[in-house]
């Protein structure tokens, strides 16, 4: 026997055993390095930090620094973002070329030769994968040309949104607690304390939130609604629906167009006392009972509400569901199975801000008298 000693594993290949991935990370090939140059306009890392603090700024979420690393197994024009340590997005796109969205303003095809067609890794639109020479062409023939810096950024950003509620763990929860602490301690100490409120009912809250895209950002305000309901009923969902209630003006603020008007549709009573009795209760005081239809009933309910949608095009994207508050939530889950983006808020939600802006009713909501027979 030789006098070495034993090991039964490799240092090398072993160095990162057991250690956590980063939450975020960007792995990109060698070509793409370029891009992260510190001192250009065009540089990948001020897009990217514009881009987390846009989200923060929007969600609340303080999203912890990306990792950027160069990956010798990618094609050189190839990224990967990884979230968790798990793949979450990739796209293969030269340092110097343009993606050229077709965003539905599309005069005609530009006859260009060498060009790779593909689809926009963020919103997964047409598009094509030109050279810089071709930009013009394209830009005149009413495409959208974003540079490849661009293109990785925004799909950072598309990648938050869809992880927000998976980015906030204990750690950060009892952070941004910890951040009302200093300016509120009663209130702090009332909810944690005196009243023995688990921080990890707080996350479940908090993500509740996200879910339907609100802002957690005012913790002071939803730490002083938990101190004053808790008491009343601890059930986490009469509480998110209690923050909601004092949110109202940040949540209703998002969907108000210029001329300060909210455009809503209605749930029609007939409809909820459908979906009301085809809501299965559940014994858990943290899931949202679901709602349980048929294929029929469930077909005619979606083209309805696309109807009503459609026929008001230029208010589409500032349209809102309204419904009675003990319905809400399995009614907004239920919707966003097939409606992901489309916001439903309760009739007590809108009423807090009846006085701050015009409420427009666009339409009712509401099934021919056959479907609403057929109950379950």
């Amino acid at each position: 026997m030789s006098g070495e000693p034993f090991r039964d594993y490799d240092d090398g290949i072993y160095k990162n055993f057991g250690e956590q991935p980063y939450i975020f990370e960007l792995h990109i090939g060698y070509g793409l390095i370029p891009l992260l140059g510190n001192d250009d306009n065009n540089s990948l890392l001020r897009e990217i930090t514009y881009k987390k603090n846009k989200f923060d700024d929007e969600y609340g979420i303080p999203i912890p620094k990306i990792h950027i690393r160069d990956n010798m197994s990618l094609n050189p024009d190839e990224y990967q973002f990884l979230f968790n340590g798990l793949k979450a997005g990739e796209f293969k796109l030269g340092p110097n070329d343009f993606l050229c969205i077709d965003s539905g303003n599309v005069i005609q095809e530009p006859d260009v030769p060498f060009v790779r067609k593909t689809k926009d890794p963020s919103y997964n639109m047409d598009a094509y994968v030109v050279e810089k020479e071709y930009r013009d062409v394209y830009e005149k023939a009413g495409y959208v040309c974003v540079p490849t810096f661009k293109v990785i950024a925004e799909h950072y950003e598309t990648i938050l949104k869809k992880n927000r509620t998976k980015i906030l763990d204990q750690c950060l929860v009892n952070t941004l607690a910890e951040k009302v602490r200093k300016i509120n301690p009663d209130v702090y100490s009332d909810v944690f304390f005196k009243k023995t409120f688990p921080a990890s009912n707080l996350k479940i809250i908090l993500n509740y939130l996200l879910e339907e895209h609100v802002s957690i950002k005012d913790m002071n305000t939803i730490l002083e609604t938990i101190a004053d309901y808790t008491d009343e009923k601890k059930n986490i969902l009469f509480l998110v629906e209690k923050i909601r209630e004092k949110l109202a003006l940040r949540i209703i603020s998002r969907y108000v167009d210029e001329s300060k008007v909210v455009h809503v549709l209605i749930v029609s009573e007939s409809l909820c006392t459908l979906l009301d009795k085809n809501i299965c209760a559940s014994d858990s005081k943290i899931d949202i009972p679901e709602i349980s239809l048929e294929p029929e009933i469930k077909r005619k309910l979606v083209n309805k509400i696309s109807e009503l949608l459609s026929n008001s095009k230029e208010q589409i994207s500032n349209t809102v569901l309204v419904c009675p508050h003990d319905l809400r939530l399995s009614f907004a889950k239920y919707i966003h199975n097939f409606l992901p983006e489309i916001p439903v808020l309760s009739e007590t939600e809108i009423s807090v801000l009846k006085n701050e802006f015009e409420i427009k009713l666009e339409g009712e909501i509401f099934l021919d008298e056959e479907s609403e027979e057929n109950t379950i």
